[in-house]
Parts: structure tokens; C-alpha cells; sequence
């Protein structure tokens, strides 16, 4: 029972404590403000326009290094209209000593020639036309048209993906 008492007590001395305390407002610190004046926002914005700038280093390296596949596939898309295959021939050899090398390219004839369009560049079937181009070369036999139009699609595709 005296154990009950005390701790009557102690609760009423809390109690009474509690309300003597004046509690006093919370302390807060001054907001901080927001501007981009500080050195963090200075190093943020030279570094992204740093990333920018190589970025558009390497997008002009790119595109001045691709000046000869646009050349190519301009010179394609003024030819196709006149129908004349021998053109495509000489485009797809010029175009392909400029990329791989004349020591690789400039000796490649026939099969060789059209296996190795097919090698270097993916979605295009050089082999499948090796009859038409054969007969074009070599008995001068005008392919048809819907050939024709194949054999041009298949040498813009080979100059826009090849290695």
C-alpha cells in the first residue's frame, strides 16, 4: 500500500512540475533561401554545358565522317529515276573502297563482290541477284523494273548500314 501511496505521489510532483514549466516556442532556423548563386549551381551548370558541348563534338565528328553516305545515297536517289544500273555499280565500289580500303575492295568481283556486300552490311541479299547482275554485266540484258527497283533499294540499304 505504501508502495501505491509513493507512487501517488511522485505522479502529483510530476504533475505539479510539468505545470510550472512555461513551456517556451520551438526554436527554427531561418529558411534558406533559394537562388543560383551558389558555387554548386556554377559547377552543375559549366559541367552540363561541357557534356553539351563534347556531345556536339562527336555529332559533327559523326556527321562529317557520314558526308560520303549522303553523298552516295543523293547521288542513288537522282539515278533511280533514269533506270541505269551501271551507276549503282560504280557508287557501291566507290563507296565501299572509301569505307573498307581500295587494297580490300578494289580486286572483288563476281561472287566475291556480292558476298562481301552481303557480309558487311545486315538486310540486304546481293547473292539472290547474282543472275541479274550477271546478265546485266556481262549480255548487257536490261534487268526488269521490279528487279531494277530491288537493286536500288538493296544498295541505298547496303550504303546506310554497312560497317
Amino acid at each position: 500500500m505504501r508502495a501505491v501511496q509513493d507512487s501517488l505521489a511522485s505522479m502529483t510532483d510530476s504533475a505539479n512540475v510539468a505545470a510550472q514549466l512555461t513551456l517556451q516556442p520551438l526554436y527554427e532556423p531561418e529558411p534558406v533561401s533559394f537562388d543560383f548563386a551558389g558555387p554548386g549551381w556554377q559547377i552543375l551548370g559549366g559541367l552540363i554545358i561541357l557534356v553539351a558541348l563534347i556531345g556536339f563534338l562527336f555529332w559533327l565528328r559523326s556527321y562529317r565522317k557520314n558526308a560520303y553516305r549522303r553523298a552516295a545515297l543523293k547521288f542513288l536517289e537522282d539515278l533511280e529515276p533514269k533506270g541505269e544500273i551501271e551507276p549503282l555499280f560504280i557508287t557501291l565500289k566507290n563507296v565501299a573502297m572509301q569505307t573498307f580500303g581500295r587494297s580490300k575492295t578494289a580486286h572483288l568481283s563476281g561472287k566475291e563482290w556480292l558476298d562481301f556486300l552481303d557480309k558487311t552490311a545486315e538486310g540486304t541479299s546481293w547473292a539472290t541477284h547474282q543472275k541479274t547482275i550477271d546478265a546485266f554485266l556481262f549480255q548487257n540484258i536490261s534487268p526488269e523494273e521490279q528487279e531494277r527497283k530491288r537493286l536500288f533499294e538493296n544498295a541505298k540499304t547496303w550504303i546506310r548500314k554497312h560497317a
